[in-house]
């Protein structure tokens, strides 16, 4: 089990939730749609989730990076 600090925060997130979706813990990470208990709770439950649930969860995040950056770059 690892601790990840961000924002002078703790998460808890396994090993093997670490080694399995580095690409969605960063963006569960970055998202500021959440505030860090719900992060964290997202870090919890990741171990029970479907395949689906995961992409979904991982679609809806890659989603509104891209989107907030393509604000950004417009103004």
């Amino acid at each position: 089990m690892a601790q990840v600090q961000k924002d002078g925060f703790n998460f808890t997130i396994l090993d093997e939730i670490q080694a399995q979706y580095p690409d969605l813990i960063k963006l569960v990470l970055a998202t500021e749609s959440m505030d860090n208990n719900e992060k964290q709770y997202w870090f919890d439950i990741l171990p029970s989730m479907t395949d689906d649930q995961v992409d979904r969860l991982f679609d809806i995040l890659e989603t509104e990076r891209r989107k907030l950056e393509e604000l950004e770059a417009k103004y």
